[in-house]
């Protein structure tokens, strides 16, 4: 049973508050037994602040990406253009309409506008977040001694579909199998050392995956790197690994994946998650871990 999610019901002064073992308290709590370690209120703002702190990387990351330049819509006689902005070799800024056959960078530059929005907010928030929890007086350990709880223990009827989907045949990337040469504990073999990573972590998290499994958009057969059955939630996830983005074939391909996933509603950080190599080619496994812990675990 170990891995398995345990979701607790606290009763307080008439009031029942939900949370989970690594959620509304730190690791499992029996009442009887041990003191409750830190007040709930304090516990999630230090998660919503190690959330937010790898958003910011994950955005900034991405944001390294993304074509130079800004646009901005104007509306003339009824009719909306899109004008691209960019600065020529002697920093001169240079504007000009985008065309009808330019959808694509719209789109990237749409995002990238919307990014630095997210970015900024993620800057402010932070310190925001570390002046509370620096400042905040945990008030549950006064009134621990005085008042009485009531906790029940469930089991999440989990087991059973985690084992279930565990042993599912699916369909897999036939393609270029001669490139698959990287073999992890559990014997699924990946085609790079980044993946090879991933799924290291995703196994020693317990987390149950899928690796290239056929994945139908429309009319159109994907392969994402890999398909997550988050265990706390039982919600499905994609997540795309990108290597090579400093190739532009390689980052061409890669942008218009993720444009096909967005149109069909798989959404960054809702039900897709794309991570990308470093420039030199490393791999950040702090980056991975968090994205395990906030949003596969969440």
């Amino acid at each position: 049973m170990q891995g398995i999610p345990k979701i607790w019901i606290v009763c307080y002064d008439g009031i029942t508050k939900f949370g989970s073992g690594a959620g509304s308290f730190e690791g499992e709590v029996n009442m009887q037994e041990k003191k409750v370690q830190d007040d709930y209120i304090l516990t999630l703002m230090r998660r919503e602040l190690e959330f937010q702190q790898t958003m910011l990387v994950l955005m900034q990351e991405e944001l390294n990406f993304m074509p130079e330049g800004t646009v901005c819509k104007k509306t003339t006689k009824g009719k909306v253009y899109y004008y691209y902005s960019i600065k020529d070799r002697n920093g001169r800024q240079l504007q000009r309409i985008l065309k009808p056959h330019e959808s694509e960078l719209l789109n990237q530059l749409k995002r990238k506008h919307g990014m630095k929005k997210c970015i900024s907010a993620l800057k402010n928030n932070i310190p925001v977040l570390k002046e509370f929890i620096r400042e905040y007086q945990p008030i549950l350990a006064l009134i621990e001694e005085n008042e009485i709880w009531l906790m029940q223990e469930l089991m999440v009827d989990q087991v059973e579909l985690i084992e279930q989907w565990k042993k599912e045949s699916f369909r897999s990337n036939s393609l270029h199998e001669k490139d698959l040469i990287h073999d992890t504990r559990f014997g699924v073999r990946v085609r790079s050392k980044s993946e090879l990573v991933i799924t290291g972590m995703l196994e020693a998290n317990k987390i149950p995956y899928r690796y290239e499994a056929e994945l139908i958009l429309g009319e159109k057969k994907f392969y994402p790197d890999f398909t997550i059955l988050c265990p706390r939630s039982g919600k499905l996830m994609y997540w795309e690994h990108f290597g090579m983005m400093h190739v532009n074939e390689y980052r061409e391909k890669a942008e218009k994946k993720v444009e096909k996933y967005i149109e069909n509603g798989l959404l960054p950080f809702d039900n897709f998650i794309a991570t990308y190599d470093k420039a030199d080619g490393s791999i950040n496994a702090k980056t991975i871990q968090n994205v395990i812990d906030f949003i596969l675990l969440s």
